[in-house]
């Protein structure tokens, strides 16, 4: 998904090149609460000749020093591979991506986009719903802002698990349907276009 969102960006004339270029249009706001391949953080600890050492030497070094680590909230978005560490500031960067879980109760995302995402999420009048099992209590927390009238389309491998989703988060505000079919047969369809620029 994040390669297909990459590759469609341009449609909209949007360019991410910063951490700050995802909420810098006024149409498009894009917030990867669980953080993204491309971004890391500032590492605190001091880590010894980070200019002259590979990323594999970082790397290495950081996994083995993982429970003493001070990881800033200093988000990078790096365009380049192997990342290990931001020359010119002779620090070693960690990755800012995390696995969604239940339980987890923070985001791996950087506050200013937390801040956007909460002003945004009162105001939204359709809720598209791909693959997310709805699961994650403090995301679900979130979406507790939503004032109705909101439509929400939940997408799934099948018609069941989308019936599943819309059960699961059916406490909020929002008149839910479930896709009968995989997100591809959607799209193809046209139902996705007729969901999204359906008015009533």
């Amino acid at each position: 998904m994040t390669r297909c969102l990459k590759r469609s960006l341009p449609t909209i004339r949007l360019r991410v090149g910063s951490i700050g270029d995802y909420i810098s249009s006024d149409e498009y706001k894009i917030i990867k609460v669980h953080g993204s391949i491309q971004w890391m953080r500032e590492v605190d600890t001091p880590i010894e000749s980070v200019q002259t050492r590979d990323s594999s030497q970082i790397t290495q070094e950081l996994i083995r020093r993982m429970p003493e680590l001070r990881i800033s909230a200093r988000f990078r978005f790096i365009n380049s591979y192997p990342i290990a560490k931001l020359q010119e500031k002779n620090v070693a960067l960690f990755p800012a991506i995390a696995i969604p879980v239940q339980q987890k109760d923070s985001f791996e995302c950087p506050d200013e986009h937390l801040r956007v995402l909460r002003t945004c999420i009162p105001e939204t009048r359709k809720l598209l719903i791909i693959g997310w099992r709805g699961m994650d209590e403090h995301f679900v927390k979130l979406l507790r802002a939503l004032r109705a009238p909101v439509k929400g389309l939940v997408v799934a491998g099948s018609s069941d698990g989308a019936q599943d989703v819309a059960r699961r988060l059916g406490h909020l505000p929002v008149d839910w349907t479930a896709a009968s079919t995989g997100f591809s047969d959607l799209v193809v369809s046209g139902r996705l276009n007729a969901f999204l620029t359906d008015e009533d």
